[in-house]
This record gives structure tokens, sequence and C-alpha cells, in this order.
């Protein structure tokens, strides 16, 4: 006979029946709960967007059609690359259509700012309570005028001419600096540098240090033009016409030396051609041919100061030039 064990019970209690009833009453109860659903999301979708238009008319009302708003005033700081007339045109504001403060792009308008090489930084804001827009410009500050060999001298300080700022960074002169800038001197480079980018010429850095230290002394006013002719020397002209010589360094003393040849020569009646500041001593010296005839003699000049204070003065042996420059 056989026996009924547990497992066999097991077994037959997992057999479980499964039936799906499928009928039209049922099929049009789920589809109403679909439509309910979907009608509940749609009041919730509607309420939203009436809300967020209800806001924007509200804002639209209270800022950008309101009258308070209108631009009344452009605060622009003074700066030598930009005007309110040419600062309407890059933010695309028509002054004949007062236009409301909110209406005006502030970042588009910063942008077109910062796009101008001239300007290192740009800044707008909305002054609401005064209806104006606030515009902070910071300029470039050009250290000289950067140009080629090749570049005739009235090309060189004109507008659109190139100014180079103490960061190496090189950009076209706009009208406004022309003047502000006529005065500084220029940096002769073999090949004239790329626009509105950073100079990475190595005769720049020599160039650069000669005018800083030349600022310490006081006399960067008197130079035109600064270059490097060789790998050992730099050469500078002064606004006078005066030729010198200069090495890559110790440029203190070298420039003391040329302010107190310089005033030793108007002193005395002659104006010099060439000076080659390299020495120490016995510092060369050729002067202008337009100078009235004189025979060779030495120049006194006083003990460099940044020597020892009681050493005798040196002497400047003169030549007269065999043709004039």
């Amino acid at each position: 006979m056989k026996r009924n064990s547990s497992r066999h019970l097991r077994r037959q209690q997992r057999n479980v029946l499964e039936a799906r009833v499928f009928s039209a009453r049922i099929a049009w109860l789920a589809v109403l709960r679909f439509i309910g659903w979907t009608a509940r999301c749609c009041c919730v979708l509607a309420v939203l967007a009436g809300t967020g238009w209800a806001v924007w008319l509200g804002i639209r009302h209270t800022f950008h059609d309101n009258p308070d708003f209108k631009l009344r005033l452009i605060d622009l700081n003074p700066n030598p690359v930009i005007d309110e007339v040419k600062l309407m045109e890059l933010a695309a504001i028509d002054p004949s259509a007062v236009p409301n403060l909110f209406d005006i792009d502030v970042k588009a308008a910063e942008r077109a700012l910062r796009a101008i090489p001239a300007v290192a930084s740009a800044e707008i804001e909305r002054d609401i309570r005064e209806a104006a827009l606030l515009v902070r410009i910071t300029p470039r500050i050009p250290r000289a005028w950067i140009c080629g060999a090749a570049t005739p001298a009235a090309a060189r300080r004109i507008e659109g001419a190139l100014l180079i700022d103490d960061e190496g960074f090189a950009y076209p002169c706009p009208a406004m600096q022309v003047e502000a800038a006529a005065a500084l001197p220029v940096i002769e480079l073999p090949e004239a540098p790329a626009p509105v980018q950073r100079v990475s010429h190595p005769d720049l850095v020599f160039c650069m240090r000669l005018l800083d230290e030349a600022a310490q002394v006081g006399c960067s006013g008197s130079i035109d033009v600064v270059r490097r002719p060789n790998e050992w020397s730099l050469e500078l002209v002064t606004t006078t016409g005066i030729t010198a010589t200069c090495s890559l360094g110790d440029h203190l003393r070298q420039l003391g030396q040329l302010l107190r040849a310089i005033d030793h020569a108007e002193s005395k009646g002659y104006a010099i051609a060439t000076i080659n500041l390299i020495p120490r001593n016995h510092i060369p010296v050729t002067v202008r041919a337009d100078t009235p005839d004189a025979p060779p003699r030495a120049i006194p000049i006083r003990a460099n100061p940044h020597d020892n204070i009681n050493a005798p003065p040196r002497a400047i042996p003169v030549s007269m030039p065999a043709a004039s420059r």
C-alpha cells in the first residue's frame, strides 16, 4: 500500500490555477480610471501654467512696462577707449526709443566691451533708483608703442598702430588714446608682432627692462626708440636724436651717465650724436657734425652715485665724426 508523504502533499499545493478574466465592463472601468488620472494631471498643469503666466505678467508690468525704469542716464567712467555713443552702439541701445533698463541685455553688452582689445575688463550694472546703467571699464595701460624695423616712422604713433602694456599684450591703439600715448617710446623689433595677443619675442624682455629702469631714473620721457641691434647690446634713441648704446644690464649706471653727459653737453654748447655707455670709464662720444668746429676734448663728468662717492671725476673722450649721421 502506497503511503502519502508530506512531500507529496506540498507538491500538490503548488499547483495553483491562474485565470485572467476580461470583459467589456472591466475595460470600460480601466478607461475611466485613465481618463480621470489624465484630467487631474491636466488640471495641475493648467494651474501651474496659469500661475507662471500671472507671475510673468506681474513682473512685466512691474519692471519692463514701468515708466519709472526707463533709461535716463549712462554712467560711464572716464576712459581713453570708448565713449557713450560707441557704448550705445555696442549695447544695441536706441536712444530715441528710450528703452527700459530691463530690456537691455547687460551680459551681451559686457561681452561686446570685453571683446575690444584695448579693454582689460568691463562691468555693467543696473541702477534701479536712478534708472541708469553703471558702466565701469578698465582700459589697458600702454607701456610703449611696438612695431617692426621696417615700419615707417610716420606709421608708428597713429590710430591702429600697436601699443603694448606691462603684460606684453599688443593691441591696436584706439582713436581716443592716440594723444595720450603720443609721448611713449617705441620698441622696435626685427619683425612686426601680431596684434591682439601677447608678444613673446626675446628682444622685448630686454627693451621693457630698460624702459622700467629709465622710469626709475626719471628719463623715460626722453626716450624715443629702443631696439636690440645685436646679441650683446641695446640701442636707444632720445627725443633729441642722441643714439646711446647700452648693455643688456647695468642700466641704472648707464642711464645716469647719459643724463650727466647730456647736461654737460648743453652747458658747453655742443650736441652729442652717439654715446657708448657700456664702458665704466672713458666713454666714447661723438659730436654732431653741425656743431661748430672744435678740437677733440675730454668731457669731465661727476662720479657715478652708485659707485664710491669719493671717486674722482671721469673723463669722456670726444671725437668728431667723419660725416653727419
